[in-house]
């Protein structure tokens, strides 16, 4: 397995490895945490900090980052986190052992959140290899989140409890009420979370596997399947998906329920897309409530899930999906594709894995985002999230703000119903 880790280092790593201290025998779990122009590293250090330790070391890893391009006030406040994490690490007298990376002329073509986790998590894979575990894990973090106190415990244990697992997704809830931001951020970040909790409900009620967060500051793996599967993108935005989906193919990741991430509501222009970017697009426009996807998308897509078991017994029988999916993709490219898969399968179950490999969960997205722009047009956020809760048997509920809605959505993503 050494071997694993050694080739993905050689084939893969973006840049040599900076950190020559060696690690503790028993080196378990890797957090890496991202730092571009973050005003309060302190908030997710301390949070670190707190944390009930599991059975094994861990590492923190910083990397401060930013484009070869970046502005002065960039680089300043980049220069003022590496002097805050000097000065944290100097008083801090726990078990964890903290260390910092610092690039501040990553390649324009790719300078972003995706290189900054993958020079991270490939210095972890490091990390792992000095210390011979070639079972340890890696933690994505913000510098914006804080945590429970159970967070690495659970952490760790949890891919302990599930030894088949590469991966897991773990459960977040941003902050919904407080002094730090104006009350519209949190009433916007309400909606935006609603909306993520929809989606992810809204795959899992269409039957397909793909019903999973892939949210950045709240995800891990296991390092060796990280290098198995050719670890970290460089995408400067949407990283998160992309990595986690490899694993979702594989039907390897879980969902760790019983600790929580708090990431920030805050408004964030660096990347084009994601909450910090769909909140500073809310607060620009004003508009009064988000819309999200119409339910009837997902309605169409359960259909479609519904009849594979039929058209793996009947090619002919493709004719039956419903006719804005025929026509999104035609209908010789679906026999082509339902042929291939059945020539493929030996039975039902490996038919529908090749089905997905096909109808992944991006296509998922783009059928999506065809159905919105062509028939089904996004309507409000909380009008979908009623409707969908009816449809997974909570027709009873008299549920009515967003905030509402949501913590009904947490608490059906946490098990706790």
């Amino acid at each position: 397995m050494k071997m694993v880790f050694k080739n993905y280092l050689g084939k893969h790593q973006f840049q040599l490895s900076e950190i020559t201290t060696k690690p503790k025998s028993d080196l378990g779990l890797v957090v890496v945490m991202p730092v571009h122009n973050e005003p309060n590293i302190l908030f997710s250090l301390n949070a670190l900090a707190k944390c009930t330790l599991p059975s094994c070391s861990v590492e923190v890893i910083l990397m401060i980052n930013a484009s070869e391009l970046a502005d002065q006030e960039v680089l300043k406040q980049n220069e003022l986190s590496l002097l805050t994490f000097k000065k944290f690490k100097e008083s801090y007298t726990g078990k964890i052992d903290f260390f910092v990376l610092v690039n501040n002329e990553l390649p324009k073509k790719h300078a972003g959140v995706g290189l900054a986790r993958k020079i991270g998590m490939d210095e972890a894979i490091n990390r792992f290899l000095y210390a011979e575990n070639t079972e340890g894990v890696i933690a994505c973090f913000d510098a914006d989140c804080s945590c429970e106190q159970n967070y690495l415990e659970e952490l760790y244990h949890f891919f302990i409890a599930n030894p088949k697992k590469s991966a897991c997704s773990i459960h977040f809830e941003h902050s919904l009420m407080g002094q730090e931001f104006d009350a519209k951020i949190y009433h916007y970040i309400a909606d935006y979370e609603l909306h993520l909790r929809v989606y992810k409900n809204a795959m899992k009620w269409s039957k397909l596997p793909f019903g999973i967060h892939t949210v950045g500051s709240s995800m891990a793996v296991k390092a060796a399947d990280y290098c198995k599967q050719g670890g970290m993108n460089r995408r400067k935005a949407g990283e998160d998906f992309y990595f986690l989906q490899k694993f979702i193919q594989l039907g390897n990741v879980g969902e760790l329920t019983t600790t929580t991430i708090f990431p920030s509501p805050r408004v964030s222009n660096r990347v084009p897309f994601g909450t910090g970017r769909a909140i500073g697009e809310r607060v620009d426009s004003n508009i009064e409530e988000l819309n999200t996807y119409s339910l009837e998308s997902f309605k169409l897509i359960r259909a479609v899930i519904n009849l594979l078991p039929r058209i793996f017994e009947q090619t002919e029988a493709v004719n039956t999906f419903p006719s804005l999916f025929i026509n999104y993709y035609t209908l010789d490219k679906l026999i082509f594709i339902i042929e291939s898969a059945k020539n493929e399968s030996t039975n039902y179950e490996n038919f529908k894995k090749r089905f997905y490999r096909f109808f992944d969960a991006f296509q998922v997205l783009k059928l999506v985002h065809y159905l919105r722009d062509n028939t089904y047009k996004n309507e409000p956020v909380s009008k979908v999230a009623k409707e969908l809760l009816i449809e997974v048997g909570y027709s009873s509920l008299d549920l009515q703000s967003s905030v509402d809605l949501l913590i009904m959505f947490r608490k059906i993503d946490a098990n706790l119903l």
